[in-house]
């Protein structure tokens, strides 16, 4: 587990979470967010008007999200 970095804001699952480590396999990469998910990254986190958490944006306010 990788913890490199701290907790911060990423577009994972499709939607923006509080990261709080990047987990690897032997054959897939996750996130471990804030609200207790283990999440996927897919190919539509990348887009620009992703739903921010509301699970993770209460349990970290001290983290501001780019969009609420």
């Amino acid at each position: 587990m990788s913890t490199a970095g701290g907790a911060r804001w990423a577009t994972v699952a499709q939607q923006r979470h509080v990261v709080l480590a990047w987990e690897r396999s032997e054959s897939w990469t996750y996130a471990r967010s804030a609200c207790g998910w283990l999440l996927t990254p897919s190919v539509y986190d990348r887009a620009p008007d992703a739903r921010v958490c509301p699970v993770c944006s209460v349990l970290h306010p001290e983290l501001t999200a780019a969009r609420r």
